[in-house]
Formats: structure tokens, C-alpha cells, sequence
């Protein structure tokens, strides 16, 4: 991207509407990550449902979803900030990515976005 803080949605447009016909490799995340990353952070709101729908697809496209466990605690960090946003597609769409997230990774991370999901509620 020429100018990451004009081209977040259309990167992750790009990304949403790509048909991936080989698994995701490692190099490959380590490129789409950031795009991902800057649309759950980012100041648009209408980016942040977008790159938390890419992150629940990601789960499913990677080989080994050992491959995300790099970026999972970075990821978890901003899904975890989307479900608080004010939108609610933000919030449904980044629940679901956390729970898709969750179900692919190691019980550390399953156990710490469980707490946060009590913390939440209680």
C-alpha cells in the first residue's frame, strides 16, 4: 500500500472478496497481517467488521493454524477491542472471529479469551 491510512478498505476489500485456491503460507500472513491489524485498530469504523470477518476466513485458510500462533495474542488483543465497539456488526463480527480463533489455537489462548469473556460479563 502507497498510503496505508487511504487504502485499509480497499486492501481488506481486496482481501474479503479474493477466492484463495491454495492454503495461506506463512509468508503470505506475515504481508496480510498488517493490513488485517490496521483495519481492527484503525479509525474508520467500517473497517473493523471487514478485517475481523478476514480473521475468522484466515483460520480456515491456513494449513496449520499453528501458522497464525505468531499473531494470535496481537490478534485476540484487537478482536477483543472491536467486540466493544459501538457498531454492532464490529461487535458480532469480531465475537465471531474470537471464537473462531479460539477454537483453532492452543488452550493457553482459548483459556485467556474465556477469561476475558467472563471478565466481560461479570
Amino acid at each position: 500500500m502507497r498510503s496505508p491510512s487511504t487504502e485499509t478498505e480497499s486492501a481488506l476489500d481486496a482481501l474479503l472478496y479474493t477466492r484463495f485456491v491454495n492454503l495461506v503460507d506463512p509468508a503470505s500472513l506475515a504481508l496480510i497481517i498488517p493490513v488485517i491489524s490496521r483495519g481492527l485498530n484503525g479509525q474508520q469504523p467500517q473497517t473493523r467488521p471487514k478485517a475481523a470477518q478476514i480473521v475468522a476466513s484466515m483460520v480456515h485458510l491456513v494449513g496449520d493454524a499453528q501458522t497464525l500462533a505468531p499473531y494470535a495474542e496481537d490478534l485476540v488483543k484487537l478482536l477483543e477491542e472491536a467486540a466493544q465497539d459501538p457498531q454492532a456488526e464490529s461487535r458480532t463480527t469480531a465475537a465471531r472471529a474470537l471464537g473462531v480463533l479460539a477454537s483453532a489455537m492452543s488452550n493457553t489462548l482459548v483459556d485467556k479469551i474465556a477469561s476475558w469473556c467472563l471478565h466481560g460479563v461479570l
